[in-house]
Formats: structure tokens, sequence, C-alpha cells
């Protein structure tokens, strides 16, 4: 999981309608930067079952102000053991077990966009700004 965010909204001298249609902005805007981002994700989980690629997800958070990418978490990407504790088949596949070598596909596609997602809340509260 990776979230985006921005943090400063509450000191802006701005009405309460006006912030709220601001931090509507910010958040549309980085989820814009974020589903491309879970798109390729998507394609490079395994498609064993589908269901890992099924559950990458963006989830937006006006309130926080973030927008949070996640793979796996949900009851379809669980996966009892024989200890007979439950993993989730998002971090199996992507560090690998003692029986499975890793098969990154989370990572790889958050390390390619790191300069995006920096540029991403300053870009959101420029353009929500302008508006």
């Amino acid at each position: 999981m990776i979230t985006l965010g921005v943090e400063g909204i509450a000191s802006l001298g701005l009405s309460l309608t006006r912030k709220a249609r601001l931090k509507r902005r910010i958040v549309e805007h980085l989820a814009e930067v974020a589903e491309p981002v879970a798109d390729e994700i998507r394609e490079a989980a395994p498609e064993e079952s589908g269901t890992l690629r099924e559950s990458v997800r963006v989830e937006q958070n006006p309130g926080k102000l973030q927008v949070t990418i996640e793979a796996g978490g949900v009851p379809a990407t669980e996966r009892p053991s024989s200890n007979g504790i439950t993993y989730d088949e998002a971090l199996l596949t992507e560090y690998g077990t003692v029986k499975q070598a890793p098969r990154p596909f989370f990572w790889p596609a958050i390390r390619a966009h790191e300069d995006d997602f920096e540029r991403a809340g300053t870009d959101a509260v420029a353009s929500a700004m302008e508006d």
C-alpha cells in the first residue's frame, strides 16, 4: 500500500465551501495520478487466479486529502497455510516464501513513478487553486 496526500490546507484562509471544493479537486487530481499506476500494477500481477489483479484499487479519502493504492487485503486474496496462519496473496507474491521465489508486481510500478508522486501534491494544489 502507498498513500499520496497533501497537508496544510487547514491553514489557508478560505471559506468552508471553498475548502471543501479544494479538497475534492486535490483528491481527484491525486487519483488521476494514481489510477495509471494501479493499472500498471494490475498488468504486472501474476494471472493465476485473477483475484490479485482484481484486488488492486485506488481509494480516495477527501477528509484526509489522501489517495491510497492497495493490492490484496481482501477476503479473496487470503490464503490459509499449513501452520494455521492466513497470509495475503499480495504479500506472498511480492516477497516470496521459502517455497516460492518473489514475483514483485507492486513496488516496481511504485518506484517507477516516484517523481510523479512527488509532483502530484504540488500540482494538485496548484490546479485546484486555479479554479
